[in-house]
């Protein structure tokens, strides 16, 4: 069992998920673009089985979400599932893209499924091409897929990334990897509070960093600022069942939060092209 706990820094709201990454489709959750080191890793899981879409429900794999920085010095989760689907954004836009339950996802102006699939005239892959405002900027969607900003074994046209070798996808595109979340918890009028459980669970498996609590949950820098393991993540494994106790509190909070869903705003905006959102 491991959880993988960070800050969603495109969203300081304590209360709303305010971005497109996560995107919550009914009991599900999607996740896109951003956090490409957990991504990443999750890329080795497909390339070591040589499939495009793996089941990993059996492996106990769970992404918790807080709020970003905001002035007010309140932090609390604002959403939380368990992984039990990892695939290429290929198989993603083939699978979804008529699926009726991902309508709105899809047609957002910022759409987490960034990207559409180039196919030659036989069917066979040779690339990707551009398809949301989401990381459209200075071409951050390329990095998105292949992990770096400038790579000779491809070619940026436009909209259109294209392999030049398209055998060597495995070894070029090591970041073409999203993933879908049994929902637990999302956020959309009230977070889930970060209480004295969830902190003693944080200071004991963050033995060294001090200035721990409810708005520091990684600790302090040395400027006593709040270290928000920028681009990074707080993993955190099941010895002395810290994962599963951790994970056994987020599904009682979530659970007891009963508010109706309110209107999120930002993230309307986002999908109708009014805003812009940065991971």
């Amino acid at each position: 069992m491991k959880v993988y706990l960070y800050v969603v820094t495109a969203s300081p709201n304590p209360d709303f998920v305010e971005c497109v990454v996560p995107f919550k489709v009914g009991d599900l959750i999607f996740f896109g673009p951003c956090k490409r080191r957990i991504r990443k890793k999750f890329y080795k899981i497909m390339k070591e089985e040589k499939s495009d879409c793996v089941d990993i429900s059996d492996r106990e794999i769970y992404i918790i979400g807080v709020n970003g920085s905001n002035s007010k010095k309140i932090r609390k989760v604002i959403w939380a599932g368990k992984v039990t689907c990892i695939m290429t954004f290929e198989r993603a836009f083939n699978e979804f893209i008529n699926d009726k339950r991902f309508k709105e996802m899809i047609e957002c102006k910022h759409s987490p499924l960034i990207v559409k699939p180039i196919y030659d005239v036989r069917g066979n892959f040779i690339g990707y091409e551009r398809r949301s405002g989401e990381h459209k900027d200075n071409n951050v969607w390329v990095e998105d897929i292949t992990g770096k900003k400038y790579n000779s074994e491809i070619i940026v046209n436009g909209d259109k990334l294209l392999l030049k070798n398209p055998s060597r996808r495995w070894e070029i595109l090591t970041m073409d990897c999203c993933f879908i979340c049994e929902n637990i918890f999302f956020a959309e009028g009230k977070g889930i509070d970060i209480d004295e459980d969830i902190i003693n669970i944080l200071k004991i498996h963050q033995k060294e960093k001090k200035g721990i609590d409810n708005y520091n949950i990684f600790g302090k820098r040395k400027d006593g600022s709040a270290d928000g393991r920028t681009g990074s993540y707080l993993p955190i494994g099941n010895e002395n069942e810290l994962a599963k106790k951790l994970m056994l509190i987020i599904r009682k909070k979530a659970n007891e939060i009963t508010e109706p869903p309110g209107e999120n705003r930002a993230l309307l905006e986002l999908c109708r092209g009014k805003g812009r959102s940065i991971c």
